[in-house]
């Protein structure tokens, strides 16, 4: 029997995957996961805006959100790397899915409770003198960081595929 089945009462399940193919699926997974982070990096800056100058802002706003992006999955991934080589941790980990999904669904709504509760307070500087919001930057770091790294190790959870019969 190939290593990456097993038997199980249902029929053939497939087990998670190994050696190679584990490399290849982060990989994957960076991407897929900082193309995820980037687009709600840019939707929360354009939200969170209170003004906005032109061809400045979107520029900036651009790259912030790919910085942000990058840097999140990154730290989020080598945060994470003991799920993907420790086997035990990573048995549990690929099971419990759903806390994958728990944990984007909450980042989510947390960080968009810090930014929506944020007062909007009048700053002065050089160029002059606007409204901004006033956010609480640990409570957006810590929402932020669990998002990200339930981005970064995102599992569908395997009580909601399809059984093979």
């Amino acid at each position: 029997m190939d290593p990456n089945t097993a038997r199980s009462t249902l029929g053939m399940r497939r087990l998670p995957p190994w050696g190679e193919a584990i490399g290849r699926l982060t990989v994957m997974q960076f991407f897929l996961g900082g193309f995820v982070l980037f687009g709600t990096a840019i939707g929360l800056m354009v939200g969170w805006a209170t003004w906005y100058d032109g061809a400045t802002s979107l520029i900036g706003w651009i790259v912030g959100a790919v910085s942000i992006a990058v840097i999140s999955m990154v730290v989020a991934l080598l945060v994470g790397l003991p799920l993907r080589l420790v086997p035990r941790l990573r048995s549990r980990w690929l099971a419990n899915g759903e806390l994958t999904v728990a944990g984007i669904a909450l980042g989510f709504v947390v960080i968009g409770i810090v930014i929506a509760a944020a007062p909007v307070a009048t700053v002065v500087d050089e160029f002059g003198s606007y409204e901004a919001r006033d956010v609480n930057g640990w409570a957006l770091l810590i929402a932020w960081s669990l998002f990200a790294f339930s981005i970064a190790h995102f599992v569908w959870p395997l009580r909601w595929t399809r059984r093979r019969y």
